[in-house]
Formats: C-alpha cells, sequence, structure tokens
C-alpha cells in the first residue's frame, strides 16, 4: 500500500492526514473474497464480520481497528458521514480476537452513489479504555484519533461498495 494509491482514493485528506512509514499490514476477506485496494464488493458479500489479518505488529504495542465510511449518506454531499462500522481497541501482537470490541461490526448498506469503506489501524502508546460512541453517524476518525494519543494510522486498505 502506497501513499500515493490513499491519496488517490481521497482517504488523504477526507479522512486522515498522513499515513505512518511501518512495515505493519493489514489484509481483511470476507469467506473468500479479500479486500482489494479500491475494489467493489457488494453488500450482500460484506455483511457479515470480516476476517482481519495483521502482520509486522510490534510485538510489545497495542493496536487499534476503526472501519469508517465517509460517504454517508451519498458521497457528493455526506452530510452524515463520517459513518462508523467497527472499533476494536488494544489488539495484541496483531491478533484481533485479543482486542476489546468496542462497536460492533455492521456492513455496508449505501443508499446512493459509491461509497468507501476504510479500514485503518492505528498504533496505540498504551492500553486504552475507548468510549463507544453515541452514534454511528457524525463519527470523526481524526478526532478520535486525537483524543485518544493515536498517531497516523499504520496501515490502511479499503473497498467500495453500492447499492
Amino acid at each position: 500500500m502506497s501513499t500515493k494509491e490513499i491519496e488517490r482514493a481521497r482517504i488523504i485528506p477526507d479522512v486522515v492526514d498522513g499515513l505512518a512509514h511501518s512495515k505493519v499490514q493489514i489484509s481483511a476477506s470476507f469467506g473468500s473474497i479479500p479486500v482489494v485496494l479500491g475494489e467493489h464488493i457488494a453488500p450482500k458479500d460484506s455483511s457479515s464480520k470480516p476476517t482481519v489479518t495483521i502482520s509486522g505488529t510490534d510485538d510489545h504495542a497495542l493496536y487499534t481497528l476503526i472501519v469508517t465510511d465517509p460517504d454517508a449518506p451519498d458521497p457528493a454531499n455526506p452530510t452524515r458521514g463520517e459513518y462508523v462500522h467497527w472499533i476494536i481497541t488494544n489488539i495484541s501482537k496483531g491478533d484481533i480476537s485479543t482486542g476489546k470490541e468496542i462497536l460492533s461490526y455492521q456492513g455496508p448498506a449505501p443508499p446512493i452513489g459509491v461509497h468507501r469503506y476504510i479500514f485503518l489501524l492505528y498504533k496505540q502508546a498504551s492500553e486504552i479504555s475507548y468510549e463507544a460512541p453515541e452514534a454511528r453517524f457524525h463519527y470523526k476518525v481524526r478526532q478520535e484519533a486525537e483524543k485518544y494519543e493515536l498517531s497516523d494510522p499504520e496501515a490502511i486498505i479499503y473497498f467500495v461498495s453500492s447499492k
């Protein structure tokens, strides 16, 4: 994953300011369907919680995974974005089953247009007590990252989906 690909998809600057220089990699799949940068996955094929694999992590660090859609409800007018789809904190050794699920996975349901579903993996400074957002709409990953002292994401992948 290169910064140029993330910029081309407007994840930088729409969602985050930058990408950390890191050896950490993230991959995800919905059954036999892999998440490939910018590839389309239908809502029916991404409705269940994906399998996420994280590699290259620091064995002594903890990580946070956030999946967000900045395009709600309409990419041309995202008045309700971001919409947060999943939050897991305190992930150890790249194994998401060790983390604390703050917000359960909710699959895509884009009402109009093509939406980006972005997996952001952050390295934590220490263990955090993350408060679940009151609503999934109007989530701002930038503000949450600042609140919990998360720097630029270590890894990003995304797919797109439409009705």
